[in-house]
């Protein structure tokens, strides 16, 4: 074997050109990924009752709720919206009132008082 020697090519008979012409042609296969779950594609309602339905099982977890402070005369829907913006309006109000009221027994959602604190979901 010489070292110094230069690689030797061998020419193309018709049957590999044809092969090497269909395989730029061809589209490439794309490898499969697995899912993962993607938070952003979830929806604001779907997010809120997840963090509401883990706040339920323990309202001490810090990680799915939070106390908020109303202000005097605010409704339930006026905190919602003061704390979750416009997308609050999309949570079904008859299922979330009686959770949330579940979770702050005592407190009259339809004039809470000044600096009444509310425990509410933390939606990520």
């Amino acid at each position: 074997m010489n070292m110094g020697a230069k690689p030797v090519s061998l020419p193309k008979g018709k049957a590999e050109k044809n092969v090497a012409s269909q395989r730029k042609n061809t589209p490439q296969q794309s490898v499969p990924r697995p899912s993962v779950p993607s938070t952003s594609s979830e929806s604001f309602p779907d997010k809120f009752f997840y963090s509401l339905s883990k706040l339920s099982e323990n309202s001490n977890n810090r990680e799915f709720g939070r106390k908020h402070k109303a202000r005097g005369g605010e409704t339930l829907d006026d905190l919602l919206l003061r704390v979750y913006g416009p997308q609050a309006r999309r949570i079904p109000k008859s299922i979330t009132e009686n959770i949330i009221r579940s979770l702050n027994p005592g407190a009259d959602f339809s004039s809470l008082a000044e600096g009444e604190m509310v425990l509410l979901p933390v939606v990520k």
